[in-house]
């Protein structure tokens, strides 16, 4: 077994600096994030994201150690630490842990970086000011599975390295390369120099969205849960689209919205593909 440094005190610096990473501002300064359970762990060994500490319960030592789990995690550097229940309890935020997590560091991409990792003719999903973990790991998690490239967060969207985000995203925060972008302009900017069109939701105007090509070179933007997409993007958008219902419906979950549109831009890159 590889050394274990063991962890008895919660006046001991490390385990206060975990347990701070349950608070965004903290996550935001020390450019840390958790993520919990064996399956998210052994993804992100294998992350753009670099563990820095691998925590397990005291109790789940000698499992994790007879599965060959640590040697499962690439890096000699990654210090793995032991605490008892007590103490493992405060940092974890699943109610039934299975008794290990790891926390990583990350260094956010700028928008030209993103882009320049990305294939010229991909897709990127845009979030305006999304507040719902569950909603930006979902579409995170959708965004992959339509073939996106990428995600950027305008500012004040919530925190795609939450713990909800994460878990939501079942691990596709772990692979998307994610960007953070102050406002509209910027946005606009991107756009223009990487030659995407900025599509946009908007549920009071707006072409329906099987009617526009969402196949290739598109920056599609999801709102808020509550107010939508911004004025400012609205009015610097190329393309306004919306999903047509009936009924008494307004609008429909933005998750759910973001899935209806990004899996139709995945159907039509495929037929654009075919019939090339």
């Amino acid at each position: 077994m590889r050394g274990i440094k063991e962890i008895t005190s919660k006046d001991n610096a490390i385990f206060k600096l975990i347990k701070s990473l349950k608070v965004k501002k903290n996550r935001i300064r020390e450019a840390l994030f958790v993520v919990e359970g064996p399956k998210q762990v052994i993804e992100a060994g294998s992350s753009r994201y670099g563990i820095r500490y691998l925590v397990v319960r005291r109790d789940r030592l000698d499992f994790f150690n007879n599965d060959g789990f640590f040697e499962e995690i690439p890096s000699t550097k990654v210090e793995i630490i032991s605490m008892d229940e007590s103490l493992f309890r405060q940092i974890a935020d699943t109610e039934n842990s299975q008794g290990i997590l790891a926390v990583l560091s990350y260094e956010m991409l700028s928008g030209e970086d993103l882009m320049r990792q990305i294939s010229a003719d991909s897709n990127v999903l845009i979030l305006d000011r999304l507040q719902d973990p569950g909603n930006i790991g979902t579409l995170v998690r959708t965004a992959e599975g339509a073939g996106f490239k990428g995600v950027v967060l305008l500012k004040g969207s919530g925190d795609v390295f939450s713990p909800k985000a994460i878990r939501a995203g079942g691990g596709a925060t772990l692979r998307m390369p994610v960007t953070m972008l102050d406002d509209a302009y910027s946005l606009r900017e991107l756009s223009d120099r990487f030659s995407k069109r900025l599509v946009v939701t908007d549920v009071s105007s707006g072409l329906a969205y099987y009617d526009v090509d969402l196949s290739e070179n598109v920056f599609l933007v999801m709102g808020n849960e509550g107010r939508g997409v911004s004025k400012e993007v609205l009015d610097l958008a190329d393309v306004r689209i919306n999903i047509p219902t009936e009924g008494l419906l307004e609008s429909l979950n933005v998750a759910t919205a973001g899935a209806i549109l990004m899996m139709d831009s995945l159907r039509q890159n495929k037929n654009r593909i075919g019939r090339g």
